[in-house]
């Protein structure tokens, strides 16, 4: 546990001090206003107010968790299984190139012409 305490460090956000192994904290409007902006969500006023509730809810659960022993069990490098469930690969012919590209709405040379789908402003 000593080494988590590290990476989990004590720090100030927006005047506040988060100890992320204190007692468990109560989202505010100004953590929903600040999480909706970093995931560059435009929410509601009544969506703010859902959110406080669920994510305090999501919070008293990892407090729940927090209070578990769990001394005998092996750490885990990932979650994943570590067998994969997905069929063997077999070779098969490839779709004809003209009759995929004559259902595109638009093309550009050999290719689909997509529009742009990052917004920087």
């Amino acid at each position: 546990m000593g080494r988590r305490r590290e990476t989990l460090a004590v720090r100030e956000v927006d005047g506040r001090v988060l100890d992320p192994f204190a007692t468990p904290m109560t989202i505010t409007r100004q953590d929903v206003l600040h999480i909706a902006r970093l995931a560059r969500l435009r929410l509601e006023d009544h969506e703010v107010e859902g959110f406080i509730g669920e994510l305090d809810r999501i919070l008293e659960y990892i407090g729940l968790l927090r209070e578990l022993d769990t001394t005998e069990i092996p750490a885990m490098s990932h979650v994943v299984v570590a067998e994969s469930p997905l069929r063997d690969d077999t070779v098969a012919p490839a779709l004809d190139r003209d009759a995929v590209l004559a259902e595109a709405p638009r093309r550009v040379g050999e290719g689909f012409a997509v529009p742009a789908f990052v917004d920087e402003g």
